[in-house]
């Protein structure tokens, strides 16, 4: 997370610098949505599960929440609470934690955590600010029942881990090969049938699509779970889940489908 971070603040950076480079943005999505379409037929993205069909209704007090840069929306955090309320002394895994919000939030739904993220020295390698570094792990750290591991997941062997998972969250570099990279390692530690990955920024909003990410996802995907892979509603999220639920595919703008009750409540 807190290196997703830094290469999008580096990146606006770059393009406030260069105003040229906005074309090659443009032009890279569009490499990586030509893609999708070529070898998956996908021209809309995923098709959409309905987060009450999801979870039933819902109703969720999230606590930390920041409203911070990197955070995840509200209603991201209440899906992964939702299905920690499922596997009540379940196990969940997290790629990407910094301020470590979302895994704080599941683990007061009772699973049992761990976190891996890069190490303070392998972000410094990579450049990161120490205001960054500071900040990783800021509301997890408290908590010693939450497990951090630290390493690089291009590199790091998850077997050594000993350990498969009900719950995975995947939120951490979102270029095409760190997605598919850390895709294609998740599938390897689930623990059974029952078993679900969410990934985080499938979208940069709720009704858009992130292509590049989108791209990482389906190449890391074994071929015959593709088609239980769907974004969720109104979340920045998508899933793979191996339930069968009603679909559809998602227009811009989108007519609402329901009202959501928020409450907000400083501490």
């Amino acid at each position: 997370m807190a290196n997703k971070i830094y290469r999008a603040l580096a990146a606006v950076a770059f393009l406030l610098r260069h105003p040229s480079s906005i074309l090659q943005v443009y032009a890279d999505a569009d490499a990586h949505r030509k893609e999708v379409v070529r070898k998956y037929n996908l021209e809309k993205g995923l098709p959409v599960v309905d987060i009450n069909d999801l979870l039933g209704s819902i109703d969720e007090t999230l606590f930390p929440y920041s409203f911070l840069d990197g955070t995840s929306t509200p209603l991201d955090l209440a899906l992964l609470k939702g299905f920690a309320k499922k596997n009540p002394g379940g196990d969940y895994f997290e790629i990407g934690t910094w301020r470590g919000e979302s895994v704080v939030n599941v683990a007061s739904a009772g699973m049992n955590c761990t976190t891996f993220n890069l190490s303070d020295e392998q972000l410094r390698q990579r450049n990161i600010s120490e205001k960054i570094i500071e900040l990783q792990g800021f509301y997890s750290k408290k908590i010693p029942a939450i497990r951090h591991v630290f390493g690089d997941s291009r590199t790091f062997n998850f077997n050594s881990l000993n350990q498969k998972f009900d719950l995975i969250f995947i939120d951490g570099d979102h270029n095409f090969e760190s997605v598919r990279n850390d895709t294609a390692k998740m599938f390897g530690l689930l623990k059974d049938e029952r078993s679900v990955i969410v990934w985080h920024d499938y979208g940069s909003t709720p009704e858009d699509i992130r292509w590049e990410v989108l791209h990482g996802i389906l190449d890391g995907t074994p071929g015959h779970f593709r088609k239980n892979i769907l974004r969720v509603s109104n979340t920045l999220c998508s899933i793979f889940i191996r339930d069968n639920f009603q679909t559809y595919f998602s227009e811009f703008p989108q007519t609402p489908r329901h009202k959501f009750s928020v409450s907000v409540q400083t501490k």
